[in-house]
């Protein structure tokens, strides 16, 4: 089995990368290596990526049996989830990620809907309220500030700070804050690579026909390394035209250079065909 890593910061057009790489990997496989009569298809994985939304994963829509789509953010996504109540649907959505708050204090959920209301969920029910200026009253921390704060009163004390005020972290932030700072400090950088490593073994019985693994958002040089120590490769999306920044999880990998094959997503899909077949023309024939 071949793993294929795909790397990129955020809007970079990784799930789509993933999933035009792994639907053409099936087409050249199941026609005896070949591309011939490739541009149809092409047309409508085209169409399938855009009639995603923009948070929809268009490796959801995959048919294919040789190719598995994983994700070492997978695992902390799920516990996030179970920890917060929050729907896995709003954890993998960009946009509820920048407009849900939680507060850390007793887990009330505060969103930010597009028409401008704030919706606060407590235990007891949902209270909605015009959003004008609210979120002054609501004090904001990132998860690195955060975790710097916990760290010296562990430092301290040897045992978790009782949180009593009202302190809230975006949801983008708090996936970050329990997936890198604390599961990473007390398990290890390679938490998430051992937790995939240790759940291995069955995923592949139940997918047995696979042939080829793609990881479809590699963040931290251990996932790199975990996929180059298994004789994989990794592809870089990029995309000039859809900058969304960077984030402490992308800037991970700023000095990793360990890169096989970079893809320039910017511009239109359309374009992408001859050099989506080149790369697998050369991963087939390696």
């Amino acid at each position: 089995m071949l793993y294929i890593g795909v790397r990129g910061h955020r809007g970079s057009g990784k799930n789509t990368v993933s999933f035009l790489i792994g639907e053409a990997l099936e087409y050249y496989i199941s026609h005896n290596k070949s591309f011939k009569g490739f541009s149809d298809r092409w047309e409508d994985l085209v169409k399938a990526v855009r009639s995603c939304g923009e948070n929809d994963d268009p490796c959801e829509l995959s048919e294919s049996s040789r190719v598995y789509y994983e994700s070492f953010a997978t695992t902390p996504k799920v516990l996030v989830s179970m920890i917060t109540g929050i729907d896995m649907k709003d954890i993998n959505d960009d946009w509820c990620k920048d407009n849900t708050f939680i507060n850390l204090h007793n887990f009330d959920i505060i969103s930010q809907s597009p028409n401008g209301f704030v919706f606060i969920k407590t235990f007891d029910d949902y209270i909605s309220i015009w959003n004008e200026d609210c979120w002054e009253d609501y004090p904001l921390v990132s998860a690195q500030e955060f975790f710097k704060t916990q760290l010296s009163h562990i430092a301290d004390t040897c045992e978790g700070r009782v949180i009593q005020e009202d302190v809230y972290m975006s949801l983008r932030e708090f996936i970050i804050y329990y997936g890198k700072y604390c599961s990473q400090f007390a398990l290890g950088k390679n938490v998430w690579v051992k937790s995939l490593v240790a759940n291995q073994e069955m995923t592949d019985k139940f997918y047995s026909n696979v042939r080829y693994k793609i990881f479809t958002d590699v963040k931290f040089p251990s996932e790199v390394s975990y996929i180059k120590d298994n004789g994989g490769i990794i592809i870089c999306a990029s995309r000039k035209d859809h900058n969304k920044g960077t984030s402490a999880l992308s800037d991970a990998l700023k000095d990793d250079h360990r890169i096989d094959y970079t893809l320039d997503m910017s511009g239109n899909l359309e374009d992408k065909q001859e050099m989506i077949e080149g790369i697998i023309t050369q991963i087939i024939n390696k």
